[in-house]
């Protein structure tokens, strides 16, 4: 059923009259009533915007977990470098002093921490420069891993809820 009007008003008093009407209530929450266009009156959850943020909840919490869980990895990437410069420097022969070998800079827990779980992260640290390297490297390279399918999985969601609207108005009864 479509109800269209050259006003709006009359739209609204039809939509006011339909949210009175006891089995209109469950289409209202399944979105099988929409207003569309734009009104100062009370819409009762029918409008456009309201349908697609009621029926896309969910897919928009999982998009804004997405973004949240790709933010972390990919803040995790730049302490990878941080730790890798340090490992670089530690792994060069290290110049004489008049008093004998300048102690280098070595990766600390801290450094580590940012970076893998706490578990691993004892465990790395008895391991030679050598072997940490090779893991920190790989570390990073699964965080830009993980940091990109994140990226073409939230730009699929987005384009998942642009294409909604047009979902919503087809699916629609009145």
């Amino acid at each position: 059923i479509l109800i269209t009007s050259t006003t709006n008003a009359a739209v609204d008093q039809a939509l006011a009259k339909l949210s009175e009407l006891e089995d209109a209530h469950s289409a209202l929450l399944a979105g099988q009533i929409v207003r569309v266009g734009q009104t100062d009156a009370e819409t009762f959850g029918a409008s456009l915007n309201e349908v697609k943020k009621r029926l896309n909840a969910e897919t928009a919490q999982r998009l804004e977990d997405l973004r949240i869980y790709r933010q972390r990895r990919h803040n995790q990437i730049k302490p990878c470098d941080l730790i890798l410069e340090k490992l670089k420097a530690e792994a060069q022969p290290q110049q004489l002093d008049l008093f004998g070998e300048v102690k280098s800079e070595a990766i600390t827990y801290r450094d580590l921490i940012s970076v893998f779980p706490e578990k691993y992260t004892r465990y790395i640290l008895r391991l030679s420069f050598e072997k940490q390297r090779d893991l920190v490297t790989r570390r990073k390279k699964q965080l830009e891993k993980v940091t990109e399918l994140c990226r073409e999985k939230i730009s699929l969601l987005r384009a998942e809820l642009r294409q909604q609207e047009k979902v919503v108005v087809q699916k629609a009864r009145v």
